[in-house]
């Protein structure tokens, strides 16, 4: 009877000794899951940062790309250049010449029995263009 009692002493000291290489492998098991997920977690962050700078990357070079293509300014020795303004191209015809300018002087019309009464006058100017150049540099 002490054989048995003594082998199921034994039996149950596998069985515990069992159970707590059980339970420190099911532990070891959820630790690596806990892991995993935080490596997925983090593979998929960097996957949407690399997104991210993708695109940030890209944009920034399609608008050096276009700077580079079509200034809106010029640079030279530290200065930035940035011309601007319109122009304009008026044109004014008359079938009576006044000898006037682009404003009809309405006083100057001429009477039929004046010499220049049957010519026409055409006449063209860029009176109202505005030309302007900005310059800007640091002060030293």
């Amino acid at each position: 009877m002490k054989a048995a009692q003594k082998a199921a002493a034994d039996a149950q000291a596998s069985a515990d000794k069992a159970n707590a290489a059980l339970a420190s492998e099911n532990q070891a098991v959820t630790d690596n899951d806990a892991a995993v997920n935080t490596l997925q977690t983090t593979v998929g962050d960097l996957k949407a940062n690399q997104v991210s700078l993708t695109t940030t990357l890209s944009d920034e070079t399609t608008a050096i790309k276009k700077s580079i293509d079509s200034p809106v300014a010029l640079h030279y020795k530290g200065i930035t250049i940035t011309p601007g303004g319109y122009l304009t191209g008026d044109t004014v015809y008359r079938t009576k010449a006044t000898g006037g300018g682009m404003p009809t002087a309405w006083s100057s019309l001429l009477y039929e029995s004046a010499d220049a009464y049957s010519l026409s006058e055409f006449f063209g100017g860029a009176n109202a263009s505005r030309l302007s150049i900005l310059l800007e540099g640091k002060g030293g």
